[in-house]
């Protein structure tokens, strides 16, 4: 997988908030990413331009714990109503992660 990223860390006066983004190019339907923060409070992920036949949308959850999520990619160009993992890859992915 290639990467690209990065850490942003506000100050606040309760605690530090960082916020980490990055790039990633899919290899799997399934990859978990380090963020380098230590947890994570909340994750958004986004197809980088227009979704294609081969991943149509990604998803990611906050972990229970630690600074690592797990990318999921779908292909929504399958006739299934349940949008099976893709596989083809190489799609780019943008991430922002807030957490400390």
């Amino acid at each position: 997988m290639s990467a690209k990223n990065g850490v942003f860390s506000p100050n606040t006066k309760t605690d530090q908030v960082k916020i980490a983004y990055g790039q990633v190019t899919t290899t799997s339907a399934n990859h978990s990413i380090d963020t380098g923060l230590k947890e994570i409070y909340a994750i958004v992920v986004s197809l980088d331009g227009a979704p294609d036949s081969n991943t149509g949308a990604v998803s990611a959850a906050v972990p229970a714990s630690g600074g690592t999520f797990v990318l999921k990619s779908f292909d929504t160009a399958a006739s299934s109503p349940f949008n099976p993992a893709a596989s083809s890859f190489g799609a780019k992915v943008n991430y922002i992660a807030v957490g400390r």
